[in-house]
């Protein structure tokens, strides 16, 4: 589908990794800084975050209507976020 006037994904991807992935990432806000996670907690209560060292080594956060290059990664993992920063979908490219 388009995503930012970017195309992304190849195909559709049902493996187990992904729908791992689809259950441990989507809906939680994404917060860079494991530094930031207690205030952010204490700030949004009830919420669900990820920061970055809790994600894949090959990992790209892509903010709502960020470019990405197109260099296609089967192994990484992409966070695509909303407008307030919480995941929206998963893909691997």
């Amino acid at each position: 589908g388009m995503f930012g006037g970017v195309r992304t994904g190849h195909s559709v991807d049902t493996s187990a990794e992904h729908q791992e992935a689809i259950a441990k990432y989507v809906g939680r806000f994404y917060v860079e800084d494991e530094g930031n996670v207690a205030a952010w907690k204490d700030a949004n209560p009830g919420k669900e975050c990820v920061c970055r060292k809790d994600l894949p080594e090959l990992c790209r956060v892509v903010p709502q209507g960020g470019m990405m290059t197109m260099d296609y990664r089967p192994t990484r993992l992409n966070l695509h976020l909303d407008q307030d920063g919480k995941v929206s979908t998963v893909n691997y490219g």
